[in-house]
């Protein structure tokens, strides 16, 4: 996956890239992390589907249903992650290097991540 979701202190979730070593999303629900999910394999299967690669030409459905299954293999996905895989929060400050995000922006991330989000304040 190239990433590992974390619990914050604030009780959201955050994910960390494991490829760019930094936070990618932050003060995330549980919804909100399958909705990422879900996201991500819709735009990598119309990419398939565009490109007529091999994965979408050999699973035999029309564009709609490929979509779908894309999409629910990923809700499934999701899931699972939250259910087994959730990492400890200190290991988003021992993966973190900065090299694509300076230190100052990844304490101020930090900070953020101990508070509640207050009820209509916007998440990043």
């Amino acid at each position: 996956m190239g990433g590992m979701i974390c619990r914050q202190p604030n009780g959201l979730l955050c994910r960390h890239s494991t490829i760019t070593d930094c936070i990618t999303d932050y003060n995330m629900t549980e919804q909100d992390y399958i909705d990422l999910c879900v996201e991500r394999a819709l735009y990598w299967a119309r990419k398939d589907i565009e490109e007529d690669n091999h994965r979408y030409i050999n699973s035999g459905t029309t564009e709609e249903e490929y979509l779908k299954q894309c999409a629910y293999n990923a809700k499934i996905e999701a899931e699972e992650v939250l259910k087994s895989y959730i990492q400890s929060f200190e290991m988003i400050k021992k993966l973190y290097l900065p090299n694509n995000m300076p230190e100052e922006e990844f304490a101020e991330i930090l900070e953020i991540m101990q508070h509640p989000v207050g009820e209509g304040e916007c998440k990043p």
